[in-house]
């Protein structure tokens, strides 16, 4: 899967000529010039530059998955607000990639993505909570998390919220589109 990535800033500036050069290179496959094209725009504190290196780790497209790496990147990047990498970084916590396993740092992190409309975020909530993972079970925040990302555009929200409705009252399901809705 390509990495597409919308970078705001002055055409003419060198960063940003460097950063395309590395988008190139990452899109026709070439990781390793990708990789050395981000790393000095990552260190300079571009947080595309670092999310896009932490993907580049956790895929292992410079080599084997560092998913240790891939975390040091995403947590820089993340501290500016790129939501992506507040979700990739959640996804390394919730599966103890890297990290030490922690359903409450992921659930922070999914959070922090979601809140900037993050689909896949507001999912993984849903299922922490369809699962009782870090938190108490509560099929109607699940349901509702699930719902949120499919007002979001997230594919397998429908799924999803056809799952826990298997569980769940009709004045349950009322509640938790209510809850989703606000």
């Amino acid at each position: 899967m390509k990495c597409l990535v919308v970078f705001l800033g002055l055409a003419a500036s060198l960063g940003a000529a460097d950063f395309r050069a590395a988008l190139e290179a990452y899109n026709r496959g070439d990781f390793a010039t990708a990789i050395r094209e981000w790393e000095p725009l990552a260190g300079r504190g571009d947080p595309q530059a670092q999310y896009n290196l932490g993907l580049a780790y956790a895929r292992g497209q410079g080599g084997s998955p560092d998913y240790a790496r891939a975390a040091e990147w995403y947590r820089k990047a993340a501290g500016q607000g790129v939501a992506a990498a507040a979700f990739s970084l959640g996804v390394l916590y919730d599966t103890g990639r890297g990290v030490p396993q922690s359903y409450q740092q992921a659930l922070e992190l999914y959070r922090k993505a979601a809140d900037e409309g993050d689909a896949g975020a507001m999912n993984n909530i849903g299922i922490l909570y369809y699962n009782a993972e870090g938190v108490e079970r509560d099929l109607v925040e699940a349901y509702a998390w699930f719902a949120r990302a499919q007002k979001h555009g997230d594919p397998r929200a429908a799924e999803l919220i056809s799952w826990a409705s298997e569980n769940m009252t009709r004045k349950q399901i009322e509640k938790a589109q209510a809850l989703a809705g606000e």
